[in-house]
């Protein structure tokens, strides 16, 4: 792992959400398809604005909004996508 590809794993920017996660081993995102090298310098922060300083809610805030999808999603094969995806 080089500080461009750490740099690419913290950007907000489109291209570089979900990417880079290898931590040591760059080599399993490669394999996984998650692999992106830095193209411009990334944009960091919050892709969500925070709307509280509780941190119960911030620590479990996407789990309950991945719980959502998966309620108002339509067939088995778009719940589980939105679990696994």
């Amino acid at each position: 792992n080089t500080p461009s590809h750490h740099r690419v794993h913290h950007g907000m920017d489109q291209l570089y959400l979900d990417k880079n996660y290898g931590g040591i081993l760059i080599v399993w995102d490669r394999i996984f398809g998650s692999f992106q090298p830095e193209v411009f310098r990334p944009n960091y922060g919050l892709t969500k604005p925070v709307d509280t300083f509780n941190i119960w809610k911030l620590q479990t805030r996407e789990y309950a909004a991945i719980g959502r999808d998966v309620r108002t999603a339509r067939g088995l094969r778009a719940k589980l996508g939105y679990v696994f995806g």
